[in-house]
């Protein structure tokens, strides 16, 4: 009797959304915006990956009602808890942030950069609430950066 092995590999790429293991009790679905490698800044509310200009649309509901001067504050890769001070991701280790960056707990703050091996997939399809039913998540602005 033949034994048959199934290896599956899930590539993740900017602008995906993760679930990843945030603690021992708890998971977390955060937005992947870095992978290693990437120079990842914020500067006066907009995204910039390896220089390049990243438009967020998900975010534009939030930035509309935000009550401070910009939703996410200036940072980049070498403020993060992880990073070392390096300026890029470092090898094995992403940078996620939360599409509600008000409340949000992402690599920004105490959860710092996320390392490969607590990430257990990607998500394709929201079902609640039922009024924002959506199939693929995944924003079309990162296309600049991923191809």
């Amino acid at each position: 009797m033949n034994n048959y092995w199934s290896f599956f590999f899930i590539i993740f790429i900017n602008g995906d959304v993760i679930v990843f293991h945030a603690t021992k009790d708890k998971d977390y679905i955060k937005r992947l915006i870095g992978i290693p490698g990437d120079k990842v800044e914020y500067k006066e509310d907009n995204l910039y990956i390896n220089d390049k200009y990243i438009n967020e649309p998900y975010l534009d509901t939030n930035k509309n009602s935000k009550s401070t001067k910009y939703l996410t504050k200036n940072f980049n890769v070498s403020d993060l808890k992880h990073a070392k001070s390096h300026q890029t991701i470092p090898k094995g280790k992403y940078l996620v942030l939360g599409d509600n960056r008000y409340i949000s707990n992402d690599s920004r703050r105490a959860l710092g950069l996320v390392p490969k091996d607590k990430v257990i997939g990607k998500v394709s399809f929201r079902f609640l609430p039922l009024k924002d039913i959506q199939i693929n998540f995944y924003p079309t602005s990162f296309n600049s950066i991923n191809d």
